[in-house]
């Protein structure tokens, strides 16, 4: 990212330094803060408009960017009653919506039912007086249109952008008032602050969403003589990609005041039902910014492909890699936590919610219990060694290959849906690892028989969350001539593990099973 000084192509493609100066004045309040800039978003979108209601090419389908375009407007004019104040408690329009002449001709110009929509959605907007040098900014969009377009679909790429700037220059606005409110405890406040700026990145979405309407063939000179100029480097998306963690930083400080760590208000929100609307506010945030990179990505791949190399390949690459990576990393590992944890808790009740549930549809897609084959008790015993060896070593290549390829059956808790298979045998002893991630085992023999043995066992073992956890149980064990295991069954009490390893109650849990 460039420093704060120097302005980016960027930048210079979407005239930000001229719209940003509109933005900027010690003067204006909050609310007159919000009207320049969602007032010129709306312009942006007449503008748009126009645009669609002048181009003549048979492929630009027009009907359906008009129709997008005038959504995004009338959706812009929704969320600005929003942030000034609630506009239905006024049924009657309480001033002239203030646009700029142009704005107005092409409102007239519009399709019926499309000025009908736009129309009322402005009057319901409570817009304040608006000065001389006010509106003068507004009118600021009216000089970047005078720009002389070089491309066919130059137009509609640039205001695009320029949409997006206003809009975020609202949502970072919101979103700092969100982190002074919540960082003095004002956390009902804070998340009201924090929806709205979620909506401000949901308009950008779907605003961008708009340049899928571009016709390749005519936007690829653009993009050659544009190279970076994208919203992948807005610094406003970069900003916004960094204040979740900001937010999420006020409520960690809170809730260590408390005692209470994030995974336990996951687990229990009632816990402090305000702290965890607040969280929800959030995590929506930080999920909506991932849907714009996510959408962004998406868009360039219908542009380049997948396969693009050089500077403009590895940005894509990028680009994917950025949109799945978590924003809140502490929040996801919270709810890692909370996943691994309703495993355990939950282990013995959903494997017999699942397997009575397959019973009583008719289901049986599990082998029947195997019969003994005869192994030498040597063999049996070396098997059981390296069975619990695997758990030490934290080998599950080793522990699955202990069983039958294909026919090898565990059933953790007796009574709960087998685990068929190396595949997925394999799925479980990783999973178990993940819970786990030290397990030291002991057993005893207690049974051995023609290729069936029962053992008793023992596990001293320190969870994910490095709690320690003391279990015991008992396993058999059924054989083939080989020495693999075509049978395991084990049987131990889920509950108190899962008391060891969380003890904190949830209110959603009820160990019935």
């Amino acid at each position: 990212m460039s420093s704060p000084t120097a302005v980016s192509p960027y930048e210079v493609y979407v005239m930000l330094p001229q719209l940003q100066a509109t933005w900027q004045s010690d003067g204006d309040g909050r609310d007159r803060s919000v009207v320049i800039a969602g007032l010129q978003a709306v312009e942006l979108c007449l503008r748009l408009a126009g645009d669609v209601l002048d181009d003549n090419r048979a492929e630009a389908c027009a009907e359906e960017r008009l129709s997008r375009v005038v959504r995004c407007a009338v959706d812009s004019c929704a969320l600005i009653a929003e942030l000034l104040g609630d506009a239905a408690e006024t049924p009657t329009p309480r001033s002239t919506p203030p646009l700029t002449a142009q704005g107005k001709r092409i409102l007239g110009a519009l399709p019926t039912r499309h000025a009908e929509a736009l129309g009322a959605a402005l009057t319901a907007v409570p817009w304040p007086r608006l000065t001389p040098e006010h509106r003068a900014r507004v009118e600021v969009v009216l000089g970047l249109r005078a720009n002389p377009w070089q491309e066919p679909e130059d137009a509609l790429f640039r205001t695009v952008h320029q949409f997006t700037e206003c809009w975020l220059r609202i949502a970072l606005h919101q979103i700092d008032d969100a982190a002074v409110k919540a960082a003095a405890g004002g956390f009902v406040e804070a998340a009201r602050d924090v929806d709205l700026a979620t909506r401000a990145v949901e308009l950008v979405i779907f605003n961008n969403d708009m340049l899928e309407l571009m016709v390749p063939a005519d936007f690829h000179p653009l993009r050659v003589r544009l190279r970076d100029g994208t919203a992948a480097h807005s610094r406003a998306v970069h900003e916004m990609f960094r204040r979740p963690v900001t937010l999420l930083s006020a409520l960690r400080e809170f809730l260590a005041g408390k005692d209470l760590p994030l995974v336990a208000l996951l687990d229990n929100p009632g816990t402090d039902p305000v702290a965890y609307r607040y969280l929800r506010a959030v995590a929506s945030l930080a999920k909506r910014c991932q849907t714009f990179l996510l959408h962004h990505y998406q868009l360039v791949l219908e542009v380049l492909g997948t396969n693009t190399r050089g500077t403009l390949g590895n940005e894509v690459q990028r680009l994917a890699t950025h949109a799945v990576r978590p924003l809140l990393p502490e929040l996801d590992q919270a709810r890692h936590d909370l996943a691994l944890i309703a495993g355990i808790r939950y282990g013995a009740v959903s494997g017999r919610m699942v397997l009575d549930g397959e019973r009583d549809a008719g289901l049986h897609p599990y082998p029947p219990r195997a019969t003994p084959q005869r192994c030498p008790d040597e063999t049996v015993r070396t098997r059981i060694d390296a069975y619990f060896q695997a758990f030490r070593d934290r080998d599950a290549s080793a522990w699955t290959a202990l069983f039958d390829p294909a026919n090898g059956v565990l059933v953790d808790i007796n009574g709960t849906r087998p685990v068929v298979g190396r595949k997925k045998l394999a799925i479980f002893v990783n999973s178990l690892f993940d819970s786990f991630h030290e397990i030291e085992p002991s057993y005893t023999v207690d049974r051995m028989e023609i290729g069936h043995a029962k053992v008793t066992w023992r596990m001293s073992a320190v969870s994910h969350m490095n709690t320690p956890a003391r279990f015991s149980g008992t396993e058999t064990f059924t054989f083939a001539a080989d020495g693999l295991i075509l049978h395991a069954e084990a049987e131990w009490d889920a509950h108190a593990v899962a008391r060891q390893v969380w003890p904190h109650p949830s209110e959603h849990w009820t160990p019935t099973a």
